[in-house]
């Protein structure tokens, strides 16, 4: 288990907070790490976290989940997660696996519970449900680092598979004492939220986005104020400005660099967006961010 900031040096700040980059070097299946104290956190590859100990607020995608001792949370590659209020005794085990390993997993009937657990993360699990999540992990990596094995991979492939299914059951038993059933319009709203993770420093407009989605600007609206009670475009500057002020504090790419990272028109034009959104310059943002270091 690595505590980042310590251990690895995997983090920045981002204000007066740590920023955990993720463990993008890593160049294994599987690793897990601890998160203690306020943190936001970039994630690199879709984990499995679970409160050790303490309470702490998880704030993702202008949503709000409080945790407990013994939560399960699950977050997905491209994620901006920020921890807050964190008790003093707050412990996040993090156990994560490799994005091109879990897209060759293949289980039938994925698709509807993957898109649950995309809008409700959060789960508490109980005493049995939890030491067998952590043994299964345990077993996973345990099996991905042994050395003159012929069937490595493929042992380990089976042991995610049924870690997954394992996750799947946790969510499986809230969702059928959820009240509220799983529309139509939930799965084209975590589609238009998977898009603008993905698209979001090139593309800003909400036709980009309603084309993809082979619906209508209107219908997206629609769609994004009966789910969230945010417009689309509410929710793709969100996105923008959270990848604008991650690059401004954790790198030294010019204002120019990033603007031109993140396609817009002018430096200058930057600029004004993202005093719009934030009520202040990116100059004034990234001086804000050194001072506090």
């Amino acid at each position: 288990m690595y505590d980042f900031g310590t251990e690895r040096d995997n983090s920045c700040l981002f204000g007066d907070l740590p920023l955990i980059l993720g463990m993008q070097e890593n160049k294994g299946l599987f690793w897990d790490f601890a998160i203690s104290g306020d943190t936001i956190w970039k994630v690199s590859d879709s984990s499995i976290c679970i409160c050790e100990s303490g309470t702490a607020c998880l704030e993702l995608d202008s949503r709000e989940f409080p945790l407990t001792q013994d939560d399960l949370f699950i977050v997905f590659a491209g994620d901006l997660l920020r921890v807050r209020d964190s008790s003093q005794s707050f412990s996040l085990k993090v156990m994560s696996i490799r994005e091109d390993f879990i897209y060759n997993v293949n289980i039938p009937s994925f698709t509807r519970t993957y898109i649950y657990i995309k809008k409700r993360r959060h789960a508490p699990l109980d005493k049995t449900q939890k030491e067998c999540i952590l043994k299964m992990y345990a077993d996973m990596k345990a099996y991905a680092q042994r050395e003159g094995r012929f069937f490595t991979r493929e042992i380990s492939e089976h042991l995610s598979t049924a870690l997954i299914y394992e996750i799947m059951d946790v969510y499986k038993h809230l969702e059928s004492l959820d009240d509220e059933p799983f529309t139509n319009r939930d799965r084209i709203y975590f589609e238009f939220i998977s898009l603008v993770e993905k698209n979001c420093r090139s593309e800003r407009s909400v036709s980009f986005y309603a084309d993809a989605l082979c619906i209508s600007p209107r219908y997206l609206l629609q769609i994004c104020k009966d789910v969230s009670s945010q417009s689309p475009k509410r929710c793709i500057d969100d996105f923008v400005i959270l990848n604008a002020k991650m690059m401004l504090a954790q790198t030294e790419l010019s204002v120019s660099m990033i603007s031109d990272k993140m396609n817009f028109p002018s430096p200058s034009f930057f600029v004004r967006y993202f005093r719009e959104q934030t009520g202040m310059t990116p100059h004034r943002y990234r001086r804000t961010s050194e001072e506090a270091i």
